[in-house]
């Protein structure tokens, strides 16, 4: 029979405090993704279709997840009210953080796998990568089919639901920290070897950005793996493992839209140059000497060499000597002269 009180000795609050600030924070990023969205569909009409299905699947993905997770959190503070068995119910959580999440990261992780794949031009450490992601997803998998039939988020902490969770959260943390490293060693390395103060500024950006997401994403999972292992038959994990899944679509998106520059921003005086979906160099007014543009091939907006060659020679105007290199998956367009001005301040 269901239990419509709470066992003698329970602490209701700390039962549905971690859930309750879970869907709360849940729906937050959610705001942020829809955000992210709406950032990338404006700004960047021309990337490559697969990279565009791989954006929208993931929000559809992620709208299916907000909603049985609200029909959740409806029934458990709604319908079910002061229903102890309704709060401890697993409902469709099993489906909708678990299984849902590990497609969403494991997705992310792939995306990620196949960046270092161009940038680096190797294929033993994306094919690593790729196998540690689909470990992480088959520990996800797992973990929802034992929820679903365990049926109470209370009552999660026997062995096989254990060993499922440690594949899912420490194989998933592993390879954020990895694709993080990974990807800092190789930008690092690159910026290294630089000339151009610009290009050093837009790779510091890169690799700033990197550690920070991947190392919010590998938190996230040590932590949920924590709060799991210390606090057995606890909800205190369901705070985080509400929030993982949109972490994990906000981190693919905060990428993509990382290649945006604000025209008049406050990163232009590092930059110099803006660059947006359709490769435009803008020419902004410069001291005398050389400036240099940079994009990188590996960007999915950056797939046809002529374009981007057309548009720089086309933008820039006044007498000074141009000069465009395609080496080792970049484009570089040097500019030796005595001023540029800006095209659209003469139109």
């Amino acid at each position: 029979m269901a239990t419509t009180t709470a066992p003698v000795g329970i602490d209701i609050a700390a039962v549905s405090g971690p859930l309750f600030i879970g869907y709360l924070l849940h729906w937050g990023l959610f705001g942020t993704l829809s955000v992210q969205l709406y950032i990338y569909y404006t700004a960047f009409p021309k990337d490559k279709t697969i990279v565009k299905c791989i954006v929208y699947f993931v929000y559809l993905l992620e709208i299916c997840q907000t909603v049985l997770v609200t029909h959740d959190g409806l029934r458990a503070y709604g319908s079910g009210f002061g229903n102890y068995s309704a709060l401890t119910q697993i409902g469709l959580l099993w489906l909708s953080l678990p299984i849902m999440s590990a497609v969403v990261s494991c997705i992310g992780q792939i995306f990620f796998a196949y960046r270092i794949r161009i940038l680096t031009g190797l294929k033993a450490i994306p094919v690593f990568i790729t196998v540690l992601a689909l470990t992480s997803s088959v520990g996800g998998f797992m973990t929802g089919i034992y929820a679903g039939i365990d049926g109470r988020i209370d009552n999660l902490s026997n062995l096989r639901t254990s060993i499922a969770v440690i594949t899912w959260d420490a194989a998933s943390a592993f390879c954020d920290v990895f694709i993080a490293a990974c990807m800092t060693f190789y930008l690092y390395r690159n910026r290294s070897a630089m000339q151009f103060g610009k290009t050093k500024s837009l790779l510091s950006k890169l690799i700033r950005l990197v550690i920070e997401t991947g190392t919010a994403t590998a938190t996230l999972a040590t932590l949920d793996l924590i709060l799991y292992m210390v606090f057995p038959n606890q909800t205190f994990y369901c705070t985080v493992v509400l929030i993982i899944p949109k972490t994990y679509a906000n981190t693919i998106l905060v990428i993509l839209n990382s290649r945006l520059q604000i025209v008049g921003g406050r990163d232009e005086k590092n930059f110099g140059t803006v660059i947006n979906s359709n490769s435009v160099l803008r020419s902004v007014l410069f001291d005398n000497g050389t400036s240099t543009f940079q994009t990188d091939l590996c960007d999915p907006s950056m797939s046809h060499l002529s374009t981007v060659q057309q548009t720089g020679m086309n933008l820039l105007q006044s007498e000074h000597e141009r000069e465009v290199h395609a080496t080792n998956g970049r484009i570089q367009i040097a500019i030796h002269h005595e001023s540029v001005r800006d095209k659209e301040s003469n139109a």
